[in-house]
């Protein structure tokens, strides 16, 4: 197999900035997405709710698609998008695309998804709609 040849179109397309400060870019998205991911947890914790959530979770047998958190008895799931104001990967082509076959897959079998971004979850608006989600689906409150 040969090696790749870059063409001129193929070097325009290339991030101008060192890679240092891309790589140093991603962590800090990382580092706010699991922050945010954290925070979320904690407010399913003061509502009493955290237990019937699994994190990371898989839900489609063929594809390796996870949610955030996943609660399988009632068929809620919650996608925490940070990154939404930095042309993250949800916001952009091929990831908002495969994001919306994720959607759809998980609509098909069932399962409503709750997706919230940084403003919200910080805000405590993703916990207050969460909470309205599980109420509506059965959950009675605090065990």
């Amino acid at each position: 197999m040969s090696a790749r040849r870059w063409t001129e179109a193929d070097l325009k397309t290339l991030d101008p900035r060192p890679l240092t400060q891309v790589a140093t870019t991603a962590h800090a998205l990382l580092r706010k997405r699991q922050t945010l991911e954290s925070r979320y947890l904690q407010g399913l914790q003061l509502i009493g709710a955290a237990h019937l959530f699994e994190r990371e979770a898989r839900f489609h047998d063929t594809r390796k698609w996870r949610f955030d958190f996943l609660c399988r008895n009632l068929g809620i799931a919650i996608e925490i998008h940070g990154g939404t104001f930095a042309a993250g990967r949800h916001t952009r082509g091929r990831g908002f695309g495969e994001d919306r076959r994720k959607m759809n897959a998980a609509a098909l079998m069932g399962i409503t998804v709750l997706e919230f971004d940084g403003p919200m979850v910080r805000s405590g608006e993703a916990i207050r709609v969460t909470e309205d989600a599980l109420s509506q689906a059965g959950w009675e409150g605090r065990a």
